[in-house]
């Protein structure tokens, strides 16, 4: 008897329809309790992509969102245009409702492979899948803001729905299902790179199916369906970041593309890494209990836990099966052939990309999708496991409500950020700096606040520093001097969040600019300083590139170089590396006639992956008069702020040689961050020389240091 594998299997409209609302309904519902969102993401650069997109910001602005400047803007296009016409309650209430359309594909999805079960066993069975899936930590979290995961997700379950259920076929059904199925993930990759592990794991679930003839054709659909997506929503941005910078991804995967506006690494956060195979193993089981390592925020979700027992009991049913003389009839038994080809192109799907995830990411938002089809997972093991035990449909009915009601109760999700519902969403102050058109200089690392730049004046220059390097001489950086040069109105200011200001003056030098006056400026979010800016040639002010008591001397952009002797690397727009294990700097204190006392040295310690210490030796005029050992804090590079003492044989108007000893210089290449070849030990940014006034003591120091030193031999 011939058989076709995969008919098209229907689900009831009204099923479809109910369904569909109590999805959608229960997402908005949810999001209004939630609160009005105010994610980090949306103030770092959410509403500043699109707004830069829309209205052509990336040929004026430089890097006003820090590196996530060059994320393809689309996802956030829509949330930023429904935040500039209705009020914060309408825009959430239809974000949360498209992201409700996750809970009727995982319904669709579960209700679709179950097709041995009769309509009302596969309807209960659904309804506990899609219970699991909204329980899901990460998509709770999600509902209502403006992070892509709960848009793209979409995207990535109508092409696994699609793929699953394909006909074993390649023409017909079966070749438009395959071919749409891929243009789904690949757009879905577009729009969010970290979503191109899922467009690899689609590959091998066209690989199962019961005519090896079709697999290459499926494959080749497959392969022009992604690759038409990807083209389509992503094909225009990434070939301008291929024109404009010489890597289609910038500043992303530069190691690969190797573009000269930035260094030749591969960004990454190393917060998020597994460490090693028996993390991964264990990893279930650290979700489940709030054990943190793939998030910032604390919650509980014991869903793969639950996923690897459930895998167990359906082996142990399988090996019980086997042993069983038990018959079935013809009709049922292809049936679960057709259900257990489903299973397994699933399940392919889920082990593929949580592979990728767990290599490439770790970071738990990039695996929503896979928390999704979890519950489907669960629940089509335990029908198997209950057929394969010819039980009750009762059983595994009840089995998958009690596993999606465990999981209701136990999880727990948390907030990225929310506030109780205001008239907008954010609200530029009404102060003088602020209005009319101007540059403006920004020097930060990460804070969050390009949304304010959203509500400028439209003539208004963006120009950031901190979060890119901007190279000398490089593309952003003639921007940069050419739009200072005609500031719009004529003006030019620098802003920088309360608290973070050390680069400010860093700018002010690299630029030939001076402070005329400033003021503190209070948003919703941060207290800004905010100055005016004038040439410092205009000004009367010196460049600080020469030795005073109580001045810093820079070591960024050719600064100070002369003082720079063995051991040091090239001088950079932040400062200069060490590229030796010792390196020497010599100070001619000729004219200075008051005491000096001390150094004041600015440096960052460098610290790759696996690298938890440093030990750091200083030595004035052959004297060891400081040693510490720098702990690796939070941050792949951390700022310290150290005072030496001068030995009492050091006199005023005396040359100081100040040589620096690092025990363990790495260089990134090593560690396979880059292939920066140099073996780095220490930056330095700035260096002070004190007088006996000027100097805090030990005590003092150590408390408001940023680095503390834990050990200090003088």
């Amino acid at each position: 008897m011939s058989v076709r594998f995969l008919e098209k299997i229907s689900v009831s409209r009204s099923r479809f329809f109910l369904v569909g609302v109590l999805c959608i309904g229960f997402t908005v519902l949810y999001a209004l309790n939630a609160g009005q969102d105010v994610n980090f993401d949306q103030r770092n650069y959410h509403f500043y992509d699109a707004y830069a997109f829309l209205n052509g910001r990336h040929a004026v602005d430089v890097t006003a969102a820090g590196v996530h400047s060059f994320l393809n803007p689309l996802p956030y296009v829509i949330d930023f245009l429904l935040a500039q016409h209705f009020s914060p309650v309408v825009t959430s209430a239809i974000i949360s409702a498209v992201q409700g359309l996750n809970l009727l594909l995982v319904f669709v999805l579960c209700e679709r492979m179950l097709v041995s079960a009769s309509a009302g066993t596969r309807f209960l069975l659904a309804l506990a899948a899609t219970l699991m899936a909204a329980s899901s930590p990460t998509y709770l979290a999600e509902l209502g803001t403006t992070f892509s995961d709960a848009a793209t997700s979409i995207l990535v379950l109508g092409g696994v729905v699609l793929l699953v259920h394909v006909p074993a076929g390649v023409r017909g059904s079966g070749a438009w299902q395959t071919a749409f199925g891929g243009f789904l993930v690949g757009a879905a990759a577009a729009l969010k790179l970290t979503n191109a592990i899922f467009a690899l794991a689609v590959v091998p679930m066209v690989l199962l199916g019961p005519k090896w003839r079709n697999r290459y054709i499926s494959i080749l659909l497959l392969a022009c369906g992604g690759v038409g997506g990807a083209l389509l929503f992503g094909g225009a941005w990434h070939f301008q970041l291929w024109q404009t910078y010489g890597n289609p991804t910038f500043p992303f995967y530069n190691q690969i593309f190797a573009s000269p506006e930035f260094p030749l690494e591969n960004i990454r956060d190393h917060r998020w890494q597994v460490d090693g195979l028996w993390q991964a193993i264990y990893g279930p089981l650290q979700m489940a209990f709030g054990v943190q390592s793939t998030n910032e925020l604390d919650f509980r979700d014991a869903r793969y836990l639950l996923l690897g027992l459930v895998i167990l009991g359906a082996l142990t049913a399988y090996g019980v099966r086997r042993g069983s003389a038990a018959k079935v009839d013809t009709v049922a038994d292809i049936d679960r052939i057709r259900e257990r080809l489903m299973l397994g192109r699933l399940g392919a799907f889920f082990i593929v990309a949580g592979g990728l995830w767990t290599v490439l990411f770790y970071i738990q938002r990039y695996a929503l999708p896979l928390e999704l089809i979890a519950g489907p997972l669960i629940v089509a093991l335990i029908w198997q496991s209950s057929t394969s035990l010819i039980l009750n449909w009762r059983v595994p009915v009840a089995v998958s409500l009690v596993c999606a009601l465990v999981l209701v109760f136990w999880n727990e999700t948390y907030s990225w950020g929310r506030v109780p519902f205001q008239d907008a969403w954010y609200e530029l102050p009404d102060v003088p700096e602020f209005n009319g058109p101007a540059a403006y200089l920004v020097v930060d690392k990460a804070e969050p606040i390009s949304w304010l730049f959203t509500e400028l004046d439209p003539e208004s220059r963006i120009y950031r520093l901190g979060s890119l390097p901007i190279e000398k001489g490089g593309t952003f950086d003639r921007k940069i001097r050419e739009g200072l040069a005609s500031p719009p109105g004529g003006i030019v200011r620098l802003v920088t969040v309360e608290g973070t200001n050390e680069e400010g003056d860093l700018a002010l030098h690299r630029y030939g600019l001076s402070k005329k006056a400033c003021r503190h400026v209070r948003t919703t979010f941060e207290t800004l300083n905010v100055c005016t800016l004038i040439d410092r040639t205009s000004a009367g002010v010196a460049v600080e590139n020469g030795i005073e008591v109580g001045k810093k001397m820079l070591f960024a952009d050719g600064l100070n170089g002369q003082l720079l002797k063995d051991g040091w690397s090239r001088q950079e727009s932040w400062g200069v590396w060490t590229e030796a294990d010792t390196a020497t700097i010599t100070l001619d204190t000729g004219g200075i006639e008051s005491p000096l006392s001390g150094l004041a040295i600015h440096f960052q310690p460098f610290f790759g992956p696996g690298m938890e210490d440093q030990t750091l030796r200083v030595l004035i005029n052959g004297k060891r008069v400081a040693s510490w050992e720098l702990i690796r804090i939070s941050l792949p590079q951390y700022c310290c702020e150290m005072i030496v003492p001068l030995p009492d044989a050091v006199e005023p108007g005396q040359e100081i040689e100040v040589e620096f000893e690092i025990a363990k210089p790495t260089s990134p290449k090593s560690l396979g961050l880059s292939k920066d070849d140099r073996p780095l030990g220490i930056g330095l940014i700035d260096m002070t020389i004190l007088a006996e006034s000027l100097c805090p003591s030990m005590q003092e120091l150590t408390s408001s240091s940023e680095c503390t030193p834990i050990r200090s031999n003088n």
